[in-house]
């Protein structure tokens, strides 16, 4: 449940935690949680969203001119400030964005085949060792 990490994390029960940037933002800037991040300098993995026009969906050219409207610079710029979105574009000017997006943040390598080949086993292992293991 998000809202008992949040709880916890500002009753400073906890101190840290793996997390998404844009959330820690969000709830920082617009629920004034006092939750700050440090970007690990060997990298990190940054979620992005994503959007695609799907192969015979009824109506193609709505589709075609909503993607085009939302991939705008200026769209994707709006949803960086109102909805804290990294675009996952390269050409959008940083000094566009919102300054928590200005930083540089180091590619994180992923062997994909060994994720891959091992993803369920170390889900698994998450799920019966970790989850719902701290201290309540």
């Amino acid at each position: 449940d998000p809202t008992q990490l949040y709880l916890k994390l500002a009753r400073e029960e906890g101190q840290l935690t793996i997390w998404n940037l844009p959330d820690i933002v969000l709830q920082a800037k617009d629920h004034g949680y006092p939750f700050g991040y440090v970007i690990p300098t060997d990298g990190t993995p940054v979620v992005t969203d994503a959007i695609a026009l799907v192969r015979g969906a009824p109506e193609p050219e709505l589709a075609r001119q909503f993607y085009e409207f939302v991939t705008t610079d200026s769209a994707l710029v709006d949803q960086a400030k109102r909805f804290h979105r990294i675009p996952v574009r390269t050409d959008i000017p940083k000094a566009n964005l919102p300054t928590w997006m200005q930083v540089e943040i180091p590619v994180m390598p992923v062997d994909w085949s060994r994720l891959g080949a091992n993803e369920r086993t170390w889900m698994a292992r998450w799920d019966a060792e970790v989850r719902g293991q701290g201290t309540r």
